[in-house]
């Protein structure tokens, strides 16, 4: 008993320390990317809705908004923000969305990028990692069983080594690899959707990766 109450205020004394070193990130001045159809819709700078119509596109937001160190950069940092999907559209793709971030705006079929989203479709349903450009499905990682539903929350670890760990509710999946982490002079982040898709992301966060401190969050 007294065990389990000193692990709860080891647990709690680590997620405040982590909410004073966070940056809550507001969307604000956020720009249409992609397809200029695209709505990025802003409720008090605290959630960021994205509608797509008849291609995909998303919704950038200003690196200078992330509050990063001097050295722009994603290396050592952890993203974490709530996604939920509030349609289901009916082809063959259905739901699909998510982040990218690295050195260019959002085009998947330039390199540059990494993506993480979620998509419907039977072949490889489930959240995505990867690299984006031509080759993207040489770097593509699917990470959920097919039979999961969309986790409400996402957490992505970008270590200074080029690994990252990502954490969609209670799944993790650690060691994988993306180039684009080091986003020193041109770097840009934001969120897509495919077409006929409708998102909201929240309550989106970045703070320092602190390695054990971070792992005890991720068992949690």
């Amino acid at each position: 008993m007294l065990f389990s109450i000193l692990v709860s205020i080891i647990v709690l004394l680590i997620r405040r320390a982590t909410l004073i070193h966070s940056t809550i990130v507001e969307f604000v001045n956020v720009r249409t990317v992609g397809d200029p159809s695209t709505a990025c819709l802003t409720t008090c700078g605290s959630t960021l809705e994205i509608i797509t119509g008849s291609f995909e596109g998303g919704c950038a937001i200003e690196f200078h908004q992330l509050k990063l160190p001097n050295i722009k950069s994603l290396s050592n940092q952890v993203l974490e923000f709530d996604m939920k999907f509030l349609k289901k559209p009916s082809n063959s793709v259905g739901r699909c969305g998510g982040i990218y971030y690295g050195n260019h705006e959002l085009e998947r079929f330039v390199g540059g990028n990494i993506v993480l989203d979620w998509i419907d479709r039977t072949d490889d349903r489930g959240y995505r990692f990867y690299d984006s450009g031509l080759e993207s499905s040489h770097s593509l990682n699917v990470l959920l069983p097919r039979t999961n539903e969309p986790a409400s929350h996402l957490k992505i670890i970008i270590k200074s080594t080029g690994e990252h760990i990502v954490a969609a509710g209670n799944d993790i999946w650690k060691r994988l690899n993306g180039s684009a982490v080091q986003l020193l002079d041109t770097p840009y982040l934001g969120f897509w959707a495919f077409y006929n898709n409708h998102i909201v992301i929240s309550n989106f966060s970045i703070h320092p990766y602190t390695g054990e401190k971070n792992r005890t969050m991720l068992s949690k």
